[in-house]
C-alpha cells in the first residue's frame, strides 16, 4: 500500500513548525496511514512527537532513522526526441542528519557520449545579503552575469551583492555557507563533481521567474555540485559516472 509523507521540521526555537504541524493534526483517512517525518535535533522533542502521533493513527520516521528515495530515468519517445542516446539515469536521495543526494549517469549506447549535470541544491538561508560562501577563495570562475567573462575570486570568503551566475570550473573542494540570521553553517561536500555553481537571480531577474516569486530570492542561495563547461563527462559504452553531494548543517 502507497503511503503519504508529511515532514514536521524545526522553528527557529528549535521546536517543531507550527505550521507543519497543523498539517498533520486530522486524522489519517480510513483504510490509509499517513506516514510522518520529524526533523529535529532535541531527542526529548522527537520522542514526544513521535508518540502523539502514533497515537493519532500516523506512522512515525525521524530523520534520524533515515529515509531513502530512489528515481530512475530510461529512454523514451520525448527524450530520443531531444536526444538520441540510450542511457539510465539513477537519482538517490537519503534523508538523516545530513542530506545525501546521488545522480548516476550509465551510457547504454554503443557509442559514447558527452553531457553536463548540475544538482540544483536550493539552500535556505536567513538572509542572502547576510551569507557568505567560503571554499572558493581565489579560485577561477565563469561569470554567466557578465558575458561568460573568466575572472579569478578575491581572497576572504565570498557574499552575493547582486545578480549571482558563477561558475567555478575546476573545483572538488567542499564549501561552507554562512548563515548569521539563521546562526548556522551549511557545509556542501561532493564527489564525482568538478565544478561548483554558485546562483541566487536578485530582486530584478527573480520578479520575472515564474517558478521562483519576487520576494523568494533573499531566502536562499544555490551552491550546485555540476560537471559543465571545462568539466564536461565524456562515458564510453557501458561507462557509469556518480556525482554526489552531502549537506550538513552546524552552528555558527
Amino acid at each position: 500500500m502507497k503511503k503519504n509523507l508529511k515532514y514536521v521540521g524545526q522553528s527557529n526555537g528549535g521546536g517543531p513548525n507550527p505550521a507543519a504541524h497543523t498539517e498533520v493534526t486530522a486524522a489519517p483517512t480510513a483504510g490509509k496511514r499517513t506516514r510522518i517525518l520529524i526533523v529535529e535535533d532535541e531527542p526529548a522533542m522527537v520522542a514526544g512527537l513521535r508518540d502523539n502521533f502514533e497515537y493519532e493513527g500516523y506512522d512515525v520516521i525521524s530523520a534520524g532513522d533515515g529515509v531513502a528515495v530512489t528515481l530512475e530515468l530510461e529512454p523514451s519517445e520525448a527524450t530520443r526526441a531531444l536526444w538520441p542516446s540510450e542511457f539510465r539515469l539513477t537519482y538517490r536521495v537519503l534523508v538523516q542528519a545530513a542530506l545525501e543526494l546521488t545522480l548516476e549517469v550509465e551510457n547504454r549506447s554503443k557509442a559514447a557520449f558527452s553531457f553536463e549535470e548540475a544538482l540544483h541544491t536550493y539552500l535556505a538561508v536567513g538572509d542572502v545579503r547576510e551569507a557568505s560562501v567560503t571554499g572558493l577563495e581565489g579560485r577561477a570562475y565563469i561569470d554567466k552575469t557578465d558575458g561568460m567573462k573568466r575572472k579569478t575570486l578575491a581572497a576572504g570568503a565570498f557574499r552575493p551583492s547582486g545578480e549571482t551566475d558563477r561558475v567555478f570550473p575546476g573545483t572538488v573542494a567542499a564549501c561552507t555557507v554562512a548563515d548569521p540570521v539563521l546562526g548556522r553553517r551549511l557545509i556542501v561536500d561532493k564527489t564525482g563533481s568538478a565544478t561548483t555553481v554558485v546562483w541566487n537571480p536578485w530582486s530584478d531577474k527573480a520578479a520575472h521567474m515564474a517558478d521562483l516569486g519576487a520576494d523568494q530570492w533573499p531566502g536562499m542561495l544555490c551552491v550546485e555540485a555540476a560537471n559543465a563547461m571545462d568539466d564536461a563527462v565524456k562515458l564510453g559504452p557501458g561507462e557509469r559516472h556518480a556525482m554526489g553531494v552531502v549537506i550538513r548543517a552546524a552552528a555558527i
